[in-house]
């Protein structure tokens, strides 16, 4: 049987809603979080094995609120942090792209480019990669994370082209399935919880 890692977008922000680069502390909204806590009616989820969460606020909100209808304590892992957008954290695309056009059209042209003065999407990737590689592959893993880090993370193991990962749309509370069997393969991604019990 093979193994599962299951990997869910935190709950909605504001900052989502208005298309902001959120910084660590931007919280989820309270209707995102009780949806959460409803997701412990899907059956895949009943029997998970261990829960991880991203350290932002937003991912250990999700997860705090699913750990309580499952009965499992949820644990913070760094590597399932959110891309690092640095200087440019608090502020809008529309407000970037009007602003400093050449520093968005190289961040989006270019894997490498760091104009923010933080990750790059090259290092996203081989932080995302290296936790893939490390993590336990016996049982079922559930964690809550950020977009940014699903869309790698199916990038990854799809071994598709960095620019693959502005081609995938990971909504709030969607579920994107994982599993092993000698290596990590895509079962499902980007699933709304509602199409998922």
């Amino acid at each position: 049987m093979p193994s599962r890692l299951t990997l869910l977008a935190h709950a909605a922000t504001r900052a989502q809603r208005d298309a902001v680069f959120a910084p660590a502390e931007t919280p989820a909204e309270e209707a995102g979080l009780a949806q959460a806590a409803r997701l412990a009616e899907i059956r895949a989820l009943r029997k998970i094995d261990r829960l991880w969460t991203a350290p932002e606020v937003r991912a250990r909100q999700t997860a705090d609120a699913l750990a309580g209808a499952l009965g499992v304590e949820p644990h913070e892992d760094t590597a399932l942090a959110d891309l690092d957008v640095g200087a440019w954290q608090g502020r809008s695309l529309a407000d970037l792209s009007a602003h400093e056009a050449d520093a968005v059209a190289a961040w989006l042209g270019d894997p490498e480019a760091r104009p923010h003065g933080a990750e790059s999407l090259a290092q996203l990737r081989a932080r995302v990669a290296a936790w893939l590689e490390h993590i336990p592959i016996e049982g079922h893993t559930l964690a809550v994370t950020h977009p940014s880090v699903i869309r790698m993370a199916v990038a990854v193991v799809l071994e598709a082209p960095l620019p693959a990962f502005w081609r995938l749309d990971i909504a709030p509370l969607s579920l994107t399935d994982l599993r092993w069997h000698h290596r990590w393969a895509v079962r499902a991604t980007g699933v709304d919880t509602h199409d998922y019990r």
